[in-house]
């Protein structure tokens, strides 16, 4: 016969689970120890237990970065970021400058770590990223142009991502598709799929919409690609909300 026992975790199973739970936005038991110092207002002691765990954990670098910029403390940050420009603190100062309205204090941080061997392309970025978002696209896409030239394949995804975006919100989609021409001349990218998706807000945002059309058709003929044509009718309206003037280009079209 067999006896039914009722399945009870054991209070091993129950310290483990909560455990977990409280462990893993901090990673870490030093993470979870400086959260709860944190919250009690504690705020120097949280942070010096993370100064005396960085060197054993990476990981604690960026929840230390994490802490000083939640604070407010530039000064510390700085000092951080003057040891390791492209590490975490670097990013994090940057930000926080930026978010205090000193946006040339925040790109002057990006530059710094930009040009040294090791700050690479990252901070390269989050400073074209600083200079659209102040309305210096010209100069965002002058940083963003020279970081592909840098880069080791000249055609990594987020660079590319990021200069075709800037290529179709300042009015240079055409250059931007003539860029893309010269990725696959140059045999410099293999996934189909993600240069269709590059191609597609440079099409729309160049009046090729009809163009935009046939290619996701030619490229999936059964229609196994919805997601494709819900980006199109979005690029669409995105396009026209900034240009009504240019609705005389569109015509009613099925997908």
């Amino acid at each position: 016969m067999i006896s039914w026992v009722p399945l009870v975790p054991s209070w091993a199973a129950v310290t483990v689970c909560v455990l977990f739970t409280l462990l893993a936005p901090h990673r870490t038991a030093t993470g979870l120890l400086a959260a709860v110092r944190e919250r009690r207002g504690r705020i120097d002691e949280a942070i010096a237990l993370l100064r005396a765990r960085e060197s054993a954990d990476g990981h604690v670098c960026d929840l230390l970065a994490d802490l000083l910029a939640r604070h407010g403390r530039i000064d510390d940050l700085r000092a951080r970021a003057t040891v390791d420009p492209a590490g975490p603190a670097g990013w994090r100062l940057a930000r926080l400058l930026e978010e205090f309205g000193d946006e040339a204090g925040a790109a002057a941080v990006y530059r710094a770590a930009s040009e040294l061997p090791c700050g690479g392309r990252g901070m390269a970025l989050g400073r074209a990223r600083l200079l659209a978002r102040c309305g210096r696209g010209e100069e965002a896409m002058v940083v963003v142009v020279r970081a592909c030239a840098e880069s080791t394949d000249g055609a990594e995804c987020c660079i590319v991502s990021t200069l075709c975006t800037l290529y179709a919100d300042h009015g240079r989609p055409h250059e931007g598709l003539a860029f893309l021409d010269g990725l696959i001349v140059r045999q410099m990218w293999s996934d189909d799929e993600e240069l269709l998706q590059l191609r597609l807000p440079l099409m729309v945002a160049a009046g090729q919409l009809d163009e935009a059309i046939e290619l996701v058709r030619d490229r999936h003929p059964d229609g196994d690609r919805p997601f494709l044509v819900e980006a199109i009718a979005k690029l669409i309206a995105k396009l026209l909300a900034e240009r009504p003037d240019l609705y005389r280009l569109f015509k009613p079209f099925k997908p």
